[in-house]
């Protein structure tokens, strides 16, 4: 034992005693060694055993819960915008990366505030609140985001590159209705959008608002927005936001049908 290799000097010889740490093996762990230190003290030159426990102790069901706990706080933590990434569907980050091969984020951003400042107060069928970002937007409705940067970047870059991402946009809304079944009130608003703001093709055989509108209408009716109902009060100001926007999702689509089948 490493201990026995220590003398206790005479009283009037007697020197500072050397650190614990210092007479042990380099062969004991550094484990060992707190363990040590922990449990012998010097007073006077000799040494004391402390009625210690090992801190190495198997961990308790509380410390786990304590520590699942703390997991779950950090989990929570997560900014809004990964937590919507960990969970995005499929054609959510493939129209993020629709918008990125045509416009880069300041493009978008000034874009899309070209909707909020001129094109939603002419035309006022998908609002939203005057603290709403082009970010906010964005990770919030990325299909409306996407929708609304293809009908107001006319004017904002060349006609061609337009064209094509308004085209691209259309074709990739029209899909995820028909042949995906997507249905919400999301994409609804995103065809409203589309077909508003809608500009032929070069071909105008190949004009499809009709198309577009029809389709916009069945989801409509799907996921009820004709049956809102009216007769029970919003609880909260988020109620009474998501009753109007219902409503006005519902409205723009009774505007948009009439105004085609009654020229």
């Amino acid at each position: 034992m490493a201990f026995s290799k220590f003398k206790l000097d005479k009283p009037s010889q007697r020197t500072n005693p050397v650190p614990i740490s210092a007479a042990l093996p380099q062969s004991i762990s550094a484990q060992e060694s707190g363990h040590a230190n922990d449990s012998l003290t010097r007073t006077g030159g000799c040494r004391k055993r402390r009625d210690t426990q090992i801190r190495n102790e198997p961990t308790s069901p509380g410390s786990e819960s304590a520590s699942s706990r703390s997991n779950l706080r950090k989990l929570s933590n997560i900014s809004k915008d990964k937590r919507r990434r960990l969970t995005a569907a499929p054609w959510e980050e493939k129209a993020e990366r629709m918008i990125d091969e045509y416009f880069d984020v300041r493009s978008a951003e000034l874009i899309f505030h070209h909707y909020t400042g001129r094109l939603m107060p002419t035309c006022p069928v998908v609002i939203f609140s005057p603290e709403t970002t082009a970010s906010i937007a964005r990770n919030t409705k990325p299909l409306l985001f996407m929708a609304i940067i293809s009908v107001a970047a006319a004017g904002q870059c060349t006609p061609d590159h337009h064209r094509k991402f308004a085209l691209e946009a259309r074709n990739f809304l029209a899909g995820l209705a028909i042949f995906e079944g997507e249905k919400s009130l999301q994409l609804i608003q995103a065809l409203l959008v589309v077909s508003f703001w809608y500009r032929a093709p070069e071909n105008y055989a190949r004009t499809n608002q009709n198309q577009l509108v029809s389709v916009t209408l069945s989801i409509a009716i799907d996921i009820g927005l004709d049956r809102v109902e009216e007769s029970s009060s919003p609880q909260t100001a988020d109620d009474q936001w998501n009753r109007a926007e219902a409503q006005r999702t519902w409205l723009a689509c009774f505007l948009l049908s009439s105004s085609l089948v009654f020229p």
